[in-house]
């Protein structure tokens, strides 16, 4: 068991998303790591709004919802 879960990456963009694979999405692991990028992306839209930025927004993607046709920014709106 993990005592402090970071997130596994971090994109400096108005929207975080982070593919895993589908069978992986329920892992305690990758939910605890999930949570930790959704608190980092509160944290950050905190300061962002207070400095004129951006609201960032964490999101969770199964690679099964990724599709060629697709764009990262419609999978973010869509919080698959």
């Amino acid at each position: 068991m993990h005592t402090k879960a970071t997130p596994s990456c971090v994109i400096h963009a108005p929207n975080h998303p982070e593919i895993k694979a589908e069978k992986d999405i329920d892992d305690t692991e990758v939910q605890e790591k999930a949570e930790a990028g959704k608190k980092y992306c509160e944290a950050a839209t905190v300061f962002n709004l207070a400095n004129r930025g951006k609201k960032w927004v964490y999101v969770l993607i199964p690679h099964t919802a990724v599709v060629a046709n697709m764009s990262l920014r419609v999978l973010t709106i869509l919080k698959i």
